[in-house]
């Protein structure tokens, strides 16, 4: 087992320390840390130098402040253990909070600043390093970190993500200490594994209904549909690493805790459900649900959420129980659909546009030779948003069209009629076409504001948000083409519109928000650019490079702060 280092100042940090051995233990790693060093008879530095000469891995974590430095010595223990690890050549992932993440301003989170900062300008000279925000931005981050270090560093298989006797150990001595307690161990090895494939698909125990019936069958059921997906996935040569799984993972009642699931496991896809058995027992029917989930490309983030593509499945008891090929086919038929969708956003994920555009296509045409509608306008949507990014517009409003036939109500649909003629209008304002672009800018708003009097959309959706930054988009498009009489009024309800979506990002947030409020951050700050209003620019630009330091924004963001400060023109 690897033994991984953790390195940091305690007092400020001990919220991320606590993630660091979580994600240690989670994927499998032996965390090494002050908090378990014994008694040694030495002081804080060659106690924490002896601890290293046990280590495989270095990880630093460094914030705001210096730390103790033991008398005798002219380097704080952090600092030493960085150097140490160096002299032992460890490999050394350190990870460093981003300098305009918001940070508590007192002796516990800030000491000798100028110490601080000659440090981490050696840590980044001598290493890459990453940034980080939150504790959840950090987890993160590092699970990234030793998946492609493990990756970098093969095992033989015998000795992979295996609970040896010293992890055993290191439980009971977290029981011992009191840190974790018997129920935190208990809970622990009861955890599903962390998915480390390029898409992962997770398969829940499906919720039995009711939950006394006469036969049990649901878990018949989900070994069934797994070997389906496995069986699937080995056959097509997809060209990269899917991974399907069930182990550990119990039943899903709702969409909040599918995402909480697919956030903790690095899944894309969760699928789960309930398998619903008549009272006499003799029949059951399976009613599948996925959750996308909003880890993989923050452009489609129309697309994460909730879904349910079929009318249930129905079937006898015996068949199941039986083991019946018949009911094995007739699973594998129905559930086609779902697993060309999952390829296609298999392919999506890869940037495999052309083979994403082609696979849902498919799942598209397999859907409509069934007498089943139900379900269909969700392959419509990722049909069309799929087309779009394939820069394929007539084939995403055709779809788009499609999907609201069957539901005039589906917000995510509206958007994607929207976002289609966005892009209309931006290709018309690029190729000099002013005339035809404001016709279809005016055709996107009046989609958008058809999404904001939408009622009862499904989890995940945020469609209220992403209807204001599509408002936003287009006035602050319209504000850079605009006569100078129009300019005030246009950027003034940009910048509101995009402000609705800050303030979601700000009161609820998770990943596809914050990519709205960076949208929203970045372009404030362009209207703020071009006003001259240098203040409000500097801070909305930061405002998006706290949130994402590595936005897609980043490199006009950089010229552009250049500028304000004088460095560039």
């Amino acid at each position: 087992m690897t033994n991984v280092f953790i390195s940091s100042t305690s007092l400020d940090l001990t919220e991320y320390r606590k993630a660091a051995i979580e994600v240690c233990l989670r994927l499998g790693f032996l965390p090494i840390g002050m908090e378990y060093f014994g008694p040694m008879g030495v002081g804080a530095t060659e106690g924490s130098k002896r601890k290293l000469d046990e280590a495989d891995l270095y990880v630093g974590i460094f914030a705001h402040r210096y730390g103790y430095i033991e008398d005798g010595y002219d380097k704080s223990v952090t600092e030493i253990e960085f150097d140490y690890a160096g002299e032992r050549q460890l490999e050394r992932l350190c990870f460093i909070v981003h300098p305009q993440y918001e940070w508590p301003n007192t002796p516990q989170y800030r000491d000798d600043p100028a110490r601080v900062q000659t440090f981490k300008d050696r840590i980044s000279k001598d290493l890459i390093r990453i940034y980080f925000t939150s504790v959840d931005d950090f987890r993160v981050k590092l699970m990234q970190a030793l998946d492609e270090w493990e990756d970098a560093h093969p095992k033989p298989v015998s000795t992979q993500r295996k609970f040896s006797p010293l992890l055993i150990g290191l439980l009971l001595l977290f029981l011992v200490l009191g840190i974790v307690g018997a129920a935190g161990a208990s809970w622990y090895l009861s955890q599903p594994p962390y998915m480390t494939g390029q898409f992962n698909v997770a398969v829940a125990t499906f919720k039995q209904v009711p939950e006394n019936a006469p036969v049990a069958v649901s878990d018949a059921v989900r070994q069934r549909l797994l070997g389906i997906l496995d069986t699937e996935y080995q056959s097509d040569i997809l060209g990269f690493d899917v991974q399907v799984t069930s182990d550990r993972i119990g039943v899903i009642n709702n969409a909040s805790e599918a995402k909480e699931l697919a956030k903790n496991i690095n899944a894309h896809v969760v699928i789960y459900g309930d398998v619903i058995v008549s009272s006499d027992g003799n029949t059951a029917s399976l009613s599948p649900r996925f959750y996308v989930a909003e880890r993989y490309r923050s452009e489609v983030g129309e697309l994460v959420g909730l879904y349910q593509l079929n009318q249930p499945i129905d079937f006898t008891t015996q068949d199941i129980s039986a083991g019946s090929s018949i009911f094995y086919t007739v699973l594998q038929q129905r559930t086609s659909v779902l697993i060309e969708f999952t390829k296609a956003l298999a392919y999506l994920i890869s940037n495999d546009l052309q083979r994403a555009h082609a696979t849902i296509d498919n799942a598209i045409k397999t859907a409509e030779t069934t007498d089943q509608k139900q379900g269909i306008e969700i392959l419509y949507l990722f049909g069309s948003t799929i087309a779009r990014l394939d820069n394929d517009l007539d084939g995403a409003q055709e779809n788009a069209e499609k999907a609201l036939e069957i539901n005039p109500n589906y917000g995510r649909a509206v958007l994607a009629e929207g976002n289609v003629y966005y892009d209309r209008g931006r290709n018309d304002y690029a190729a000099g076409d002013i005339v035809t672009a404001q016709e279809n800018f005016a055709t996107a708003l009046s989609y958008f504001s058809q999404a904001l009097r939408l009622e009862n959309q499904p989890y995940g959706a945020h469609v209220t948000e992403k209807a204001n930054v599509g408002f936003g988009n287009i006035y602050a498009i319209q504000y850079l083409i605009a006569d100078l009489a129009q300019k005030a009024d246009l950027a003034q309800k940009a910048i509101a519109y995009y402000q609705v979506a800050i303030d979601s990002y700000k009161a609820s947030p998770d990943e596809v928000l914050k990519t709205l409020a960076v949208i929203g951050y970045y372009w404030s700050g362009v209207i703020y650019d071009e006003q001259n209003d240098d203040a409000a620019a500097e801070i909305a630009f930061n405002q998006a490079l706290t949130l994402d330091p590595n936005t897609d924004f980043k490199s006009d963001i950089d010229q552009r702060l250049n500028q304000i400060k004088g460095g560039g023109t």
